[in-house]
């Protein structure tokens, strides 16, 4: 935060661009907190750096946390970057998640889900989709059957 207060030149977004690309390979739980300050900066190379720097820190051990801040009030652009992140974790919270974006949410947060969604075809997380059948609201159903004949194309 501090580095892009004192200046918004090229050098300065092209060092904040090589720490953001660093963010996902150390071992701090602070890594997240500052990939997702990033999603904000001036920098457009920045931003564009922690939108693939949170997809590559999207992992089971930061569900949680992902979770959390698809909840919290963020720009649309930092919630799309949760959701492409919770698309790249192979873990049946995660599509719980996506599931619940994808049927409460407008574009194009909805897409997004849709797409990580389709992305994470496992037969074991059939029980999670006929689950979703049962809670979907009435003017989402139609699309989730549509999802789920995609997914599956010969039923759940």
């Amino acid at each position: 935060r501090e580095s892009r207060e004192r200046g918004a030149g090229p050098a300065e977004s092209a060092v904040r661009v090589a720490i953001v690309d660093v963010l996902p390979k150390l071992p701090f739980p602070r890594s997240l907190q500052l990939v997702v300050e990033a999603l904000t900066d001036p920098s457009e190379a920045v931003r564009s750096q922690a939108h693939g720097a949170l997809a590559r820190l999207g992992t089971g051990e930061l569900l949680s946390t992902l979770s959390q801040l698809l909840s919290e009030p963020h720009e649309v652009a930092v919630k799309l970057a949760v959701v492409a992140a919770l698309g790249r974790t192979a873990d049946p919270r995660a599509v719980e998640r996506l599931l619940q974006v994808f049927c409460t949410q407008g574009d194009p947060l909805r897409r997004e889900a849709r797409r990580g969604l389709l992305s994470l075809r496992d037969k074991s997380l059939r029980p999670l989709y006929a689950r979703a059948l049962l809670t979907v609201p009435p003017d989402r159903a139609q699309d989730l059957h549509v999802l789920i004949a995609e997914l599956y194309p010969a039923g759940l």
